[in-house]
């Protein structure tokens, strides 16, 4: 139908990945040289700049004046080697065509034409070329139909994730949309947002780094090593050595693009394509609700109890069973679908039926932390941002009933008598729901996930903390010091309580209590209590008090808290102080001084058997116990990070005597200036303890 490449496999057998800019200024350009440097180590690379502002041209350090061709030497090329002979030779594996725009003049005839033909050529005659693209409203826009790989570039700003989403559906109607990945870069930019409402999930997050702007103005790229690895590793594992089946284009979007920028006279089929039918779906709405009734009653006939349960329904030999069923039921129903697409369909299915439906992908993917649902509508976080997902229920009715099946195995209920309800899910994810009447959009659900791959070595690389502060940590836990860790919702309490604990020496035996159990500890003696809530008559909880009070009674040498919320408090603080030294337990709270002085003295007052107790009584507990309080926070761009360290140094006392608050003394702080964590305490009232164990200021 089409006299010009429409896929990668008609332009050539070498690979081209093309970075797409949503707009101007998004570092596409940047980003493409990056990738150019990255590769030079692995392979010989082009390197070209299909962009108007032909930025490349300066950032690789050549004169404004150098261009890779003219025009009018590409018009005229017959051969890849009148391509090649107007390249620069940046390294010895990297050929570079500078800028393909050398003046304003030749802008009006640039064209498609060129575009598919420069790229063409390189396919066909190396096995990787990097493209920097124009826009897609441009002569550009057929660029990523001959491209391997596209990398649609966005910022963390208004303009670019508005630009983003008209971007993306004019990749999918060019067929390109499986060989999309989006880049969110620059995040964590002064003025950055958050990410709260963009509806998309990026495949790949840049941090922001002023250092890389600076390198551009002296037009001397020397990459960022870890932006390096995370492109090289990117483009790594998505480019693919097999074809894959290409999607269906839009080739009435196609023809009338062709013809606008000269590619075609005319177009033959526009008439017959306008009045064709797309369906945006494999299935029509009907025929797959259809299937869907027929195979959910099949699994309810043939599935055990123990199959359906969320854990074992995962186990391949289970999902096996299951994709056998989809495919007996598509052939009984003469439902007509290509034999490629019954995978896809069975996947859908298998999330509806027996996964978590919309929320099954997230729960697949290690870095989505948080999943939450407001009426239909679904977020996740993910990097530390939270976005707006394209999946969304299809009706409020949909996702009460996916929420009973969730809490199916878990022995929660939730209906309009009791309209909330806590839950641990199959992966150890804390789910936390409301439903009508108690919420007005009818359902609220919010999952909390946690992130195993979190340790030590990866706090200090996320920048969460600096190696010495970890090396005083560490001296801390082996000294066997009382610590509190404190911070906000989502900071990353969990995550630290579950590392300072790899410091405890093995020869000691651990008592956890949680509400709910979350901590994965590294460590060979741990015996996990966890809360209970009362059944329907009221009776069978199981307090964390209680929990402190039996594990008082099962010789431990150390307790853990998971989270101190309330009275569990006063059971904590005498733990600490009655044989269980180097104790751990975490807490919200604002800062480490408000933990000492607030927080932690109102949830004292809680408990009953702190009744009778004045005010001087328990802040003396606290000073008695606790050495060492943590305080993590995270910022609004997502970044979490340990912030500050105090030690307790004594009462705060009135004239008559009287402990009115509790001193403490400031060891390390995170310097915004700076970027790091200094040594900020004249005096250390451990100073002694910690040099006898080889730590000194």
């Amino acid at each position: 139908m089409f006299n010009f490449p429409t896929t990668p496999k008609e332009a050539g057998k070498g690979k081209l990945v093309t970075f797409l800019p949503v707009k101007t200024g998004v570092g596409a350009s940047t980003l493409a040289c990056y990738t150019a440097l990255s590769f030079s180590n692995i392979q010989e690379v082009n390197l070209i700049d299909f962009s108007p502002e032909s930025k490349m041209r300066s950032y690789m350090g050549y004169p404004p004046e150098t261009s890779s061709v003219s025009v009018l030497d590409i018009r005229a090329a017959n051969n890849p080697d009148s391509i090649y002979s107007a390249s620069e030779k940046y390294s010895e594996k990297i050929n570079v065509f500078p800028g393909v725009l050398p003046k304003i003049m030749d802008i009006a005839n640039m064209d498609t034409s060129l575009v598919l033909k420069a790229g063409s050529y390189l396919k066909r005659t190396s096995d990787l070329s990097i493209a920097v693209s124009g826009p897609l409203d441009g002569y550009s826009w057929a660029l990523p139909m001959i491209s391997d790989l596209v990398f649609v570039v966005v910022k963390p700003d208004r303009p670019s994730l508005d630009a983003c989403r008209e971007q993306l559906e004019t990749l999918a109607r060019l067929g390109c949309h499986h060989r999309v990945r989006i880049i969110l870069n620059q995040v964590q930019a002064p003025g950055s947002i958050s990410g709260t409402e963009s509806f998309f999930v990026p495949d790949i997050i840049i941090p922001y780094n002023e250092e890389i702007i600076k390198q551009c103005n002296r037009r001397n790229l020397s990459p960022d090593k870890k932006i390096q690895n995370i492109l090289l590793k990117a483009i790594q594992d998505n480019l693919k050595e097999d074809e894959e089946t290409e999607a269906e284009i839009d080739k009435l979007l196609v023809g009338m693009l062709a013809v606008k920028h000269g590619l075609l006279e005319s177009f033959e089929g526009g008439q017959e394509e306008q009045t064709k039918h797309r369906e945006t779906s494999i299935l029509a709405d009907e025929i797959y609700k259809y299937l869907r009734e027929q195979v959910q009653g099949a699994v309810r006939t043939e599935f055990s109890i123990t199959e359906i349960d969320p854990v074992n329904a995962r186990n391949p030999i289970v999902k096996n069973k299951f994709n056998n069923i989809v495919r007996y039921q598509i052939e009984k129903n003469k439902i007509s679908i290509t034999e490629m697409d019954i995978p896809v369909i069975a996947e859908q299915l298998f999330s509806d039926i027996l996964g978590y439906g919309p929320l099954e992908k997230y729960f697949n993917d290690p870095e989505v932390t948080e999943i939450t649902v407001n009426g239909t509508e679904i977020r996740i976080q993910k990097g530390g941002l939270k976005h707006l997902v394209p999946e969304k229920f299809e009706s409020v009715d949909q996702g009460v009933d996916l929420l009973r099946r969730m809490l199916a195995t878990t022995g929660g209920r939730i209906d309009q008598s009791e309209p909330k309800v806590d839950a641990k899910l199959h992966d150890g994810s804390r789910l936390k729901a409301q439903i009508a009447p108690i919420t007005c959009d009818g359902l609220l659900i919010a999952i909390r996930r946690f992130r195993q791959d979190i340790d030590l070595e990866a706090l200090v690389k996320n920048r969460a903390v600096s190696q010495p502060v970890l090396d005083f940590l560490k001296v801390a836990v082996q000294l066997r010091l009382n610590i509190i860790i404190a911070g906000g919702t989502n900071s990353g309490k969990t995550t630290w309580l579950n590392n300072l604990a790899s410091f405890i020496s093995p020869n000691l035996s651990i008592i956890t209590i949680e509400n709910p159990a979350e901590l994965q500890l590294r460590h060979p003696d741990v015996r996990r209590l966890e809360y209970r809530p009362p059944n329907m008559q009221g009776k069978g909880e199981y307090t964390m008090a209680d929990g402190v009070t039996d594990a008082l009674r099962m010789a431990p040498d150390i307790i853990i808290l998971g989270e101190i919320r309330g009275g569990e408090a006063f059971d904590l603080i005498n733990a600490m102080g009655t044989g269980h030294e180097g104790s751990l337990g975490t807490g919200h709270a604002n800062s480490a001084e408000h933990m000492l002085n607030t927080r932690l003295p109102n949830m004292i007052r809680m408990s009953p058997k702190a009744t009778g107790l004045n005010n001087d009584a328990i802040l003396d507990m606290i000073i008695d116990t606790i050495h060492l309080v943590i305080f993590v926070e995270r910022k609004e761009n997502g970044v979490r990070r340990l912030d500050h360290i105090v030690e307790v140094t004594g009462p705060i006392k009135a004239d008559d005597g009287r402990t009115i608050g509790i001193a403490s003394n400031r060891l390390f702080e995170f310097n915004e200036h700076t970027g790091d964590w200094e040594w900020v305490a004249k005096e250390f009232k451990l100073a002694e303890k910690f040099r006898s164990a080889g730590w000194v200021i």
